[in-house]
């Protein structure tokens, strides 16, 4: 079992929530607008503390001693989706 979480801030990007429990060593993500789980809740990279901020579709943990990198959600573009101006 890795180190607890810190931090309890919700994230919320790229129409997704992350959502980070004291009480708990899992990542959530929600869709922001049904409220459904985007995946099982999942255990963080070993030592996380918090979740700094999300960019595109990783979100950046920091922990005691490393700065890690998770995949989150692919993004729009991944998708094959277009966005207009």
């Amino acid at each position: 079992m890795g180190q607890r979480w810190v931090d309890a801030t919700v994230t919320v990007a790229e129409g997704r929530v992350l959502l980070t429990a004291v009480e708990a060593d899992e990542l959530h993500g929600l869709d922001l607008l049904t409220g459904k789980p985007l995946w099982p809740p999942r255990e963080t990279a070993k030592n996380a503390l918090y979740l700094a901020c999300v960019h595109g579709d990783v979100a950046v943990l920091v922990g005691n001693t490393q700065v890690s990198a998770l995949a989150s959600w692919p993004t729009a573009s991944r998708l094959g989706a277009s966005r207009s101006r």
